[in-house]
């Protein structure tokens, strides 16, 4: 099924789809029986609400759009039919729909007037972000895209609309995967072909991290490409299906937008066809985090040889490549995916969860709407603390490419090195540097002072599915597209060093840590340098805040065997406590220091590597305690530090995540503060009074009503009893849903 085939029957299915719906809809209620009244319940009053509390009456289709629609000439349908049967490749976006960025107080109710009013038969499930939901919608037949655009940004609840631009992969296009095994092998002696694993010093940071004797929690890294391999023996037990899928628009079973579950790659939109050759996913993956120690190759990101093997990350692929395009050159078809596919793939990975997302795509634009929006959007992540990487591109140029370019993402450069690639490559023809130790610029890499990062990415080994016989296996690659999963695999190793670092934290330990390769400091040719795993794990790995980041599941303290060290010059002295030099010891009947936790007299204290006794924050164990600042003895249950509440747990460990004291549910960030206010936890809202316990039920912030789940979900876009909540999760008033009219107090009080 070919692109513009796919689409048009997508739009015949939204069509029947919609019938279908509107006449179960006219028959059904939208309330449970009996009332629910809101404004019997506990009132809490807060100044600060997730998303504007406005909402409009629905209506059928935008006025505004309408107008701009009805004012075109007879020659637009014209030019529509034309456009629809060009070329995607030459238009460069997709004929037929547009992407809208909606305000952020827009309701899914004026969503669907500007989709319905533009000729959309069905609205799909937008990508959500805070600053304004993105939804790719079908237009008219008779409107060309450009018109379409204008239309919907007539309407008040549209921010922006632009094209759905194509967009590529970025490896090279003349690469062949080229098998180079034929078994698996006993331990990884494939590595010694990864040259790229001694380039950046990926074993020195693996064993700086086990050195550090930190209990690490896997680090979740979504990678959006064409799928991956299932079955590859160095991702099948690397790959986290829970966290992994395909984004399929118009899924079969619910009409809607739906992640369903990886299949491999190259699967096209939840069909079961594999038209094209793909192993671009599969072999991005195995750069990341193939698997150590089982034969084969090694990620950058799996630990290699070290205790830590296989513990650093957690594994999602996530398919967005739903398209097929065609290059102009060679006539070649290949797997591709759009703007909007990134923007909602982006969307996916934050509400699974991910704190590092790799991209080996984009594309090239002027569209000044298009790149303020990326740019709003990646944002928006980042400040969330999502690490966006991604390619620069492989047409050895310094145009920007897209979303590399946004401020907010880390692009990343191409680099080969003598030897390490083959004798004929063009990088040596081509080059107008290089280092003394032999590395250059990739022939193929884009560049300019637009990117961050370089890393290897020309004659790179790792996972493969072989053309023509469709088997896992081993093989080379050449693009920006491999530079890149480098560059996250090394962010991902800092966020595993030091969980509690921000996102622009982590992409500023990467650049300040890189090493020099060109130029000092940042060129044009290689950013700041090429990634440097090593330094950049070590300069995370020491405390970089007075508020230390927590452990999930800390384990009580023991006390540790009593160290040999002496604070007065060797001296030995006498059983119990002693006072030296402003610092309190503590000596065991062997007449020896207590060092690390020790407990006295039934009080757990902590003593460091000299003896003294600490107060204040500590880290043992692969956590984090809190001993009282006079006394030293550890603390438990809520503590105020720093004008911040704690919880600790009955071992001492701080928490982090949900806790549940008293009764009451609390969240407890990565930093282990208590947190207060609207929160976003995987993907749901959450309020937290004051106190920081967990909302439920109704409740009331600001001058909104909100209705949160026994599970503390805020609930949007549905009714609670006989009220109606609107896509900000504000209840509606004074406004009509569909046949339904709320009243001054939010009640239902009369139908159409």
């Amino acid at each position: 099924m070919g692109e513009r085939e796919f689409r048009a029957w997508r739009k015949w299915l939204c069509g029947v789809l919609s019938v279908l719906l509107a006449v179960t809809l006219s028959w059904a209620s939208p309330w449970g029986s009996g009332f629910d009244l809101a404004f019997g319940r506990t009132a809490i009053e807060d100044t600060s609400t997730p998303l504007s509390a406005g909402t409009q009456p629905e209506g059928e289709g935008s006025s505004a759009v309408a107008a701009v629609l009805g004012a075109v000439g007879d020659e637009e349908a014209e030019r529509a039919a034309e456009e629809r049967g060009a070329d995607v490749e030459a238009l460069g976006y997709v004929p037929g729909e547009v992407v809208v960025v909606y305000e952020d107080d827009a309701s899914p109710a004026e969503q669907d007037d500007v989709a319905e009013a533009i000729g959309s038969g069905q609205v799909l499930d937008p990508a959500s972000f805070e600053t304004g939901d993105v939804a790719v919608v079908d237009i008219s037949d008779d409107v060309t895209v450009g018109t379409a655009i204008e239309a919907v940004e007539a309407d008040e609840a549209v921010k922006c609309a632009f094209p759905n631009y194509v967009v590529q992969s970025f490896d090279d296009p003349a690469a062949q995967a080229s098998s180079a095994a034929t078994s698996w092998l006993a331990g990884d002696e494939m590595a010694s072909r990864q040259w790229y694993l001694s380039a950046v010093k990926a074993s020195s940071a693996w064993e700086l991290l086990a050195d550090s004797r930190r209990d690490v929690t896997p680090v979740s890294v979504a990678v959006l490409d064409t799928g991956a391999s299932v079955s590859h023996p160095d991702l099948k037990n690397v790959l986290d299906m829970d966290r992994s899928g395909e984004v399929v628009w118009i899924d079969r079973q619910s009409g809607k937008v739906a992640l369903r579950p990886l299949r491999g790659d190259g699967y096209l939109n939840g069909t079961d066809e594999m038209p094209l050759y793909s192993t671009h996913g599969t072999h991005v993956a195995g750069i990341l985090a193939a698997e150590a120690g089982n034969g084969g190759v090694l990620g950058v990101a799996s630990g290699g040889g070290t205790k830590l093997a296989n513990r650093l990350v957690s594994l999602s692929s996530i398919d967005i490549f739903s398209c097929i395009g065609k290059d102009e050159r060679t006539g070649a078809e290949f797997s591709s995916a759009t703007v909007n596919d990134i923007l909602y793939g982006l969307a996916k990975a934050r509400d699974l969860g991910c704190r590092v997302v790799n991209m080996s795509l984009g594309f090239y634009t002027n569209d000044e709407k298009c790149i303020a929006a990326l740019n709003e959007k990646t944002a928006e992540l980042d400040v969330g603390g999502l690490v966006q990487v991604c390619a620069a591109g492989n047409d050895h140029t310094e145009q920007k490419t897209y979303p590399a370019a946004c401020d907010a993402t880390l692009a990343v450069i191409s680099l080969s090195k003598r030897g390490a690639i083959p004798g004929n490559s063009p990088t040596y023809s081509s080059k107008t540097w290089e280092s003394s130790d032999g590395f250059m610029r990739s022939w193929f890499s884009n560049y300019g002072d637009w990117c961050d990062i370089a890393a290897p990415g020309e004659n790179i080994y790792s996972t493969v599915v072989l053309e023509g016989t469709m088997r896992d296996d081993y093989g080379y690659m050449n693009g920006t597209s491999m530079a890149s999963p480098v560059v996250a695999a090394v962010a991902a190793l800092v966020c595993a060093a030091a969980p509690d670092l921000s996102a622009a934290e982590v992409r500023s330990t990467l650049c300040e840590t890189a090493t020099d390769m060109h130029l000092s400091g940042r060129d044009a040719e290689t950013g700041w340098g090429l990634v440097n795993a090593e330094e950049a794990v070590r300069a995370a790995l020491p405390p970089s805040a007075p508020v230390p980041a927590g452990s999930e599941k800390p384990a009580e303290p023991q006390p540790d065997t009593p160290g040999s060290k002496t604070p007065a010059g060797g001296q030995v002295l006498e059983h119990g406590w002693k006072t030296m030099g402003g610092n309190k010891y503590y000596y065991g009947a062997d007449g020896k220091p207590m060092v690390g936790f020790g407990k006295i007299d039934g009080v757990w204290y902590y003593f460091d590597s000299a003896g003294a006794m600490r107060t204040g924050w500590v880290q043992g164990k692969g956590t984090w305690y809190y001993l009282d600042l006079s006394s030293g003895r550890m603390l438990t249950g809520w503590q105020k530090a720093g004008g911040v509440w704690y919880y600790l747990k009955d071992s001492g460990a701080m928490a982090t995540g949900w806790q549940k004291v008293g009764g009451s549910w609390y969240y407890l960030k990565a930093s282990g503060a208590m947190a207060t206010g609207w929160q976003r936890v995987g993907g749901a809202w959450y309020y937290l009074k004051g106190s920081g316990a967990m909302a439920t039920g109704w409740y009331k912030v600001g001058s909104s009503w909100y209705y949160s789940n026994s599970s503390g979900a805020m609930q949007a876009s549905r009714w609670i009893g006989n009220y109606y909540v609107t896509g900000s999760g504000a209840m509606a008033t004074n406004t009509w849903i569909g046949r339904y009219h709320v009243n001054a107090s939010g009640l239902w009080d009369r139908t159409r």
